[in-house]
């Protein structure tokens, strides 16, 4: 039996790193299609950061502990941070004097004699700041709270909220970027249940006028697919990309999902954010119709929303309004791993499915304790991350969650 033991906070350092891929101007990148070789020297229009793609910088945020330890968790907006209401990548310099005055304030002789009694001290301090922020500070919390009690972290999640952790690997989710070739390919090998969640940039080669050429590339998954036996769910992240092509007609939309669903059988679909409101109210409303459209034609196909499902109160109100059948949980636009497990369980309570996702800019830090929190809440899915590579990330997060059940 692990024994806990009353630790204290004695220093709070820093250190200046990268994310595991880039931010990019994905609205520039659609406008008229930017190679990926000329993204890294093409502004972008909104100043958020320089380029069209642009390396994603962490802060890492370390706790000190009196016994001489270290505990890290890594800040990074994700990679289209700054749209439908999810925080900025802000300034690194800004980020590092918040850690060092105010954060190191609240830290200094700190207990830490427990993860959750943690988590809720400092989200009573710094609630308002961004979501990817708290989600950094959270990470390091849970090291040190973990390394205190001498316990996993996903079983001392699983102690503070009552739940009972799971015996088995949760499944895990692809995503292949731009590549929806070898990539996918590589997921098919792996047999994953979920994939291949693509980056739609050149919406006239990759979705074409009425959806044809994509309505072709499904053909060909499908003889892919099949050569490996199995049958994944087939996952479509638009990004809003079919406002574009049906000129922002819901109809229109919710007709083009019940044909990719007939064309994908018999593989089952998941249809990731085919539009993007101009609020998180138009969102949900207009969601909430397509969503409705295709139930009745399409009732295995679910509508996942990922843009304006950001913090839980977020989450909250698209399951109040009725108007999608799952949620990508991006845990840095959610905020701390305990508001990420409110968000898995809103979704368990509503019957909807919970992808515990992300971004491909997160780090090794944001993907470990993703899956030690997707052991302890059980969501459907977990997505892999960070970066676009996939193997290299599924090797590891694939690995952590057979460490941990065997721990």
């Amino acid at each position: 039996m692990a024994t806990r033991s009353s630790r204290k906070i004695i220093d709070i350092i820093t250190y200046r790193g990268w994310g595991g891929y880039f931010f990019e101007d994905i609205d520039k990148i659609r406008q008229k299609f930017i190679p990926a070789a000329d993204r890294y020297h093409t502004p972008t229009n909104h100043g958020r950061y320089p380029f069209v793609r642009t390396p994603a910088p962490v802060v890492g945020i370390g706790l000190k502990l009196d016994d001489d330890s270290v505990h890290w968790g890594d800040a990074v907006a994700v990679s289209f941070g700054g749209k439908a209401g999810r925080a900025g990548p802000g300034s690194p310099d800004e980020l590092e004097r918040w850690v060092k005055t105010d954060f190191k304030s609240w830290s200094m002789g700190r207990a830490v004699s427990g993860w959750l009694t943690l988590e809720r001290a400092f989200l009573q301090a710094f609630k308002t700041t961004p979501a990817f922020v708290r989600y950094a500070v959270s990470q390091a919390l849970l090291s040190a709270a973990s390394h205190a009690a001498n316990m996993s972290p996903f079983r001392l999640i699983a102690n503070d909220l009552g739940l009972t952790p799971a015996k088995q690997p949760i499944t895990l989710h692809g995503s292949s970027g731009s590549n929806w070739d070898d990539t996918v390919d590589r997921m098919l090998a792996r047999k994953l249940s979920f994939l291949p969640q693509g980056q739609f940039e050149n919406l006239e080669s990759q979705i074409g006028p009425d959806g044809a050429n994509l309505l072709t590339w499904i053909e060909s998954f499908k003889q892919r697919a099949a050569r490996f036996n199995y049958k994944p769910t087939l996952t479509l992240d638009f990004h809003g990309a079919l406002d574009a092509i049906f000129g922002h007609s819901d109809q229109k939309i919710a007709e083009f999902i019940a044909l990719i669903s007939q064309k994908a059988a018999p593989h089952t679909l998941h249809v990731e954010s085919p539009i993007v409101g101009r609020t998180l109210e138009d969102h949900a409303k207009r969601l909430a119709a397509i969503c409705s459209t295709v139930r009745a034609s399409a009732p295995t196909t679910r509508i996942i929303a990922d843009e304006w499902a950001n913090e839980v109160s977020d989450i909250q109100y698209l399951m109040d309004q009725k108007s999608v059948d799952g949620i990508h949980i991006k845990m840095p636009d959610t905020g701390t791993l305990s508001e990420c497990a409110e968000a898995v369980r809103i979704c368990k309570q509503t019957n909807t499915f919970a992808l515990l996702g992300g971004s491909c800019t997160e780090t090794d830090i944001g993907a470990r304790f993703s899956v030690h929190l997707a052991l302890a809440c059980a969501p459907d899915a977990l997505l892999v991350k960070p970066g676009m590579g996939f193997d290299e990330s599924y090797a590891q997060m694939s690995n952590e969650m057979t460490r941990a059940l065997v721990y």
